[in-house]
Order: C-alpha cells, then sequence, then structure tokens
C-alpha cells in the first residue's frame, strides 16, 4: 500500500512513473515468490518435525510446540498477506499523513529519503501507525483462520 499512496507523490517525469509502475509489479511478483517460499518453508516443517517427534520418541518437546504453531498459523498468514496485497483502498490511512507528507514536498522538493526524514515525529508516528495496521491485518488474519478451522 505504501507504493499505492506515497510513492506517488514522488513522480516527477514519465521515467519515473515508469519505474514506479514496474516497482508495483515487483513488488506483487516479490509477494507471490515469498508466499509460495514460506509455503515451502511450512511444508519442510511438517517433515521435520516428524523426524523430530520420531526421535523424541513421540514427546511434544518445545520445538515440536514451535513447529506446531508455525503450520497452524500459516493458512490465516498466507491469507493476510494475499488479502493486504490485493487491497486498492486503504482506509487507515490518515489524511493527516498524507497532508504531511505534500506539506514537506512543497518544502523540500521530491526527494524521497529527505522527505521522509523531514516528516515531524506527529506525522512518522501516524505513518508507522498506518503501517503497523496492516501488519495487524496480516496476523487477525492467521487468528480467523485458526477460529474457522477450530471452529
Amino acid at each position: 500500500n505504501w507504493y499505492r499512496y506515497i510513492r506517488p507523490f514522488f513522480l516527477t517525469d514519465s521515467l519515473s512513473e515508469k519505474l514506479h509502475i514496474g516497482m508495483k509489479n515487483n513488488l506483487e511478483n516479490l509477494i507471490d515468490e515469498r508466499i509460495k517460499r514460506l509455503g515451502g518453508f511450512c511444508s519442510n516443517l511438517v517433515k521435520s518435525r516428524e523426524i523430530i517427534l520420531s526421535q523424541s520418541r513421540g514427546k511434544k518437546t518445545d520445538l515440536i510446540l514451535c513447529h506446531d504453531l508455525i503450520i497452524e498459523k500459516w493458512p490465516g498468514v498466507k491469507e493476510g498477506f494475499i488479502r493486504e496485497s490485493k487491497i486498492d483502498n486503504s482506509p487507515d490511512i490518515s489524511d493527516q499523513f498524507l497532508k504531511a507528507i505534500e506539506k514537506v514536498i512543497i518544502d523540500h522538493g521530491k526527494e524521497y529519503i529527505k522527505v521522509i526524514k523531514s516528516l515531524d515525529p506527529a506525522a512518522s508516528f501516524l505513518g508507522s501507525i498506518w503501517l503497523e495496521n496492516i501488519e495487524k491485518r496480516i496476523v487477525q488474519a492467521s487468528e480467523i483462520q485458526e477460529n474457522k478451522e477450530n471452529g
């Protein structure tokens, strides 16, 4: 969502617009790849769990419990990543945060790093809260999935 809402403020010409489109496309591909790799990791955890369980003679060690937790949470986390990457709106982004970005751009130009570093603490906090809410939605998706499976 950062690339949908914040990065467009920094587009200055057709080259930067094309780069932005490319970044968004690559980001979607990277998210898809990360989901695939994490899914493979969880599949390996299932195999690893069985090996560890056989070596511990069926005793559920802390390591087994850790494996179980990750395996259990993965479907919801996956669903959260997929859903979050497809969201076209971000209802929790603060107008104050967007206005703060615009104001700093007016004062300092469209140099991305300089603008982000020049945000006042209150605006930085709003941006952090927005990004944290994205993370919370992904975590909540894993909890919802868990409740569906146990429900």
